[in-house]
C-alpha cells in the first residue's frame, strides 16, 4: 500500500513547475475511516464535469491559455482511483466546456473489461458540425428535430480508450497504482504532452 501523504505530495511537487498561472495543490476535501477525497479546490472558477449518466459542477484550476483542470484522488482501503478532466473557456464563463476525461481504477479485480487508465472523449465536433449544417439548410430547428440529427452519431464518450496498457508484454490491460514517484512522473509526462498537444491547435 502506498503512503497516503507521500503520494499526494509528490504530484503536488511535480505538477507545480507546470501550472504558471495558477497554484497547483491538491487538498484534502472529504475523508472517512477507510478513504481520503483529494481535489484541485482552491478555485472559484466552475465547471461540470460529467461522467456515467450525469455530471457534478465542480472547481476547476487555470492551465494556460483557456484551459482548465480538474482533478479528483480517492486514496481507500482497496485501492486508488485518480480522475483528470480537462475543460476550455473564457476567465469570465460561468461554465467551461469538458474536452475529456481521464480515469484510473486501481481499486477493480483483473477481470475488469475496462482498461484502467483510460480516457473518455466528452466532447463531440461531429455534433457540432451537424447542428452547424441543420442550421445553414434554412430550416426551423426545433429540440426534437436535432435530436434526430444527433442520434446518426455514434456516441463516443461511453468508450475506454485505453491509454497505457501492458499488452505488448503480453500482460493485463490494467495497472496497479503502486510506486508514488512513478505516479508523480507520470502526472508530470501526462500534462507536458497534452499541453504540447493542445497547443498544437491553434
Amino acid at each position: 500500500m502506498l503512503d497516503r501523504l507521500k503520494f499526494i505530495k509528490s504530484i503536488n511537487d511535480s505538477c507545480k513547475l507546470l501550472f504558471h498561472e495558477s497554484h497547483f495543490y491538491l487538498n484534502l476535501t472529504g475523508s472517512s475511516s477507510n478513504s481520503y477525497v483529494y481535489r484541485l479546490n482552491n478555485s472559484n472558477d466552475k465547471a461540470v464535469n460529467y461522467y456515467n449518466n450525469g455530471g457534478e459542477q465542480v472547481s476547476v484550476l487555470k492551465w494556460f491559455n483557456d484551459f482548465w483542470v480538474f482533478i479528483e484522488i480517492r486514496i481507500g482501503q482497496f485501492g486508488i482511483f485518480i480522475t483528470i478532466s480537462i475543460f476550455q473557456g473564457n476567465e469570465n464563463d460561468n461554465i467551461k466546456n469538458q474536452l475529456f476525461r481521464m480515469e484510473w481504477d486501481d481499486r477493480i479485480e483483473h477481470t475488469e473489461t475496462h482498461p484502467q487508465p483510460h480516457w473518455h472523449i466528452t466532447t463531440d465536433k461531429a455534433i457540432g458540425e451537424k447542428l452547424k449544417d441543420f442550421i445553414s439548410e434554412g430550416e426551423n430547428p426545433t429540440f426534437d428535430s436535432f435530436e434526430l440529427v444527433k442520434s446518426e452519431i455514434i456516441e463516443i464518450s461511453k468508450i475506454h480508450f485505453a491509454m497505457n496498457a501492458n499488452w505488448q508484454n503480453e500482460d493485463t490491460h490494467i495497472h496497479k497504482i503502486n510506486d508514488e514517484i512513478k505516479i508523480a512522473k507520470w502526472f508530470r509526462g501526462l500534462f507536458n504532452h497534452l499541453r504540447h498537444e493542445l497547443e498544437t491547435l491553434f
